[in-house]
């Protein structure tokens, strides 16, 4: 486990925050309030692999944000300290009182502790907000419980979102993550087979343990050292050229864009879902159908983006 520095006096919250959606930012902007309000540092402690990603391997399809894209959403809050522990058979089988007394107290020696709803930590996940109420006399902390946050009756989580980005219903995931679905990554050497039918692409790297949205082909913003351009983004296994080939990519191609961006760092915003992925008999009909694609997306965002 990474060293962490221990405080003064905190308000500190637990928390997965995978994606930091609505529910999680409420959390966030709790603690920050409370920390301004008592002039105390604002902490929050994080983990990563997700737990589920690490008791489940097999159910697990991804995170919502990579490490340190939740890190970076999480500090945009004013957030003074982020610590991420990895989550390993010693976190998976500290008990909660052990959590607590060694890890909370010791090191973040919380005044305030915010806490989400459903969260829990410690073995046979006991550490609860009942628990920590029921320990909130001996530590001498103050405990706040974070409800639920909704849209249109329905309880905003990360289940949730994920989801809704499987099928590719991304229009629902920004609603509940109050932002955009962004995959970030370095542009990598492609085939370039798209350039020579007129329409080039910027082939991304992605994290491994990255959630990859449903196959198929998005309206996207597109930024690039802090300039942002509308694209197409393509995920799939490009069936028409690949043939067998079942690797999954994402290639992104930016409308009225010629410069060289190899190796350029990307941060791609999905912002609506346009088809679904196909195989077409013939390069000329992916051509035909390629164009229709950019005409929706030249569409859309000049009406809506």
């Amino acid at each position: 486990m990474t060293k962490i520095k221990s405080n003064k006096e905190s308000v500190l919250s637990i928390g997965n925050f995978d994606g930091v959606h609505l529910g999680h930012q409420k959390i966030l902007k709790t603690v920050k309030k409370l920390s301004l309000k008592h002039k105390i540092e604002s902490s929050i402690i994080s983990f990563y692999p997700s737990p589920s990603s690490f008791l489940q391997p097999d159910f697990f399809c991804g995170h919502i944000d990579s490490c340190s894209e939740k890190t970076d959403k999480i500090k945009k809050y004013g957030i003074d300290k982020i610590q991420m522990l990895k989550f390993d058979e010693h976190i998976r089988n500290i008990r909660a009182e052990d959590f607590l007394s060694n890890i909370i107290i010791n090191l973040f020696n919380p005044k305030i502790i915010v806490i989400g709803y459903d969260h829990h930590f410690g073995y046979n996940k006991k550490g609860d907000y009942d628990f920590l109420y029921s320990n909130k006399q001996k530590y001498n902390y103050k405990l706040i419980k974070i409800e639920e946050k909704t849209i249109n009756q329905s309880v905003i989580s990360s289940s949730k979102i994920r989801d809704s980005l499987l099928p590719g219903k991304i229009e629902v995931a920004n609603k509940m993550l109050g932002g955009f679905f962004k995959i970030k990554g370095s542009v990598v050497k492609g085939r370039q087979l798209g350039k020579k039918i007129g329409f080039p692409t910027a082939n991304i790297a992605i994290e491994k343990l990255k959630l990859i949205p449903a196959k198929g082909v998005y309206l996207v913003i597109v930024k690039i050292s802090n300039q942002q351009y509308v694209g197409m983004c393509n995920v799939g296994v490009k069936p028409t050229i690949n043939g067998k080939n079942k690797r999954i990519s994402c290639e992104v191609h930016i409308l009225n864009f010629k410069r060289n961006i190899y190796k350029k760092e990307l941060e791609i915003s999905f912002i609506q879902f346009i088809r679904k992925e196909k195989k077409f008999s013939s390069i000329e009909d992916l051509k035909k159908q390629l164009i229709a694609d950019r005409n929706k997306c030249l569409e859309y965002s000049f009406n809506n983006v």
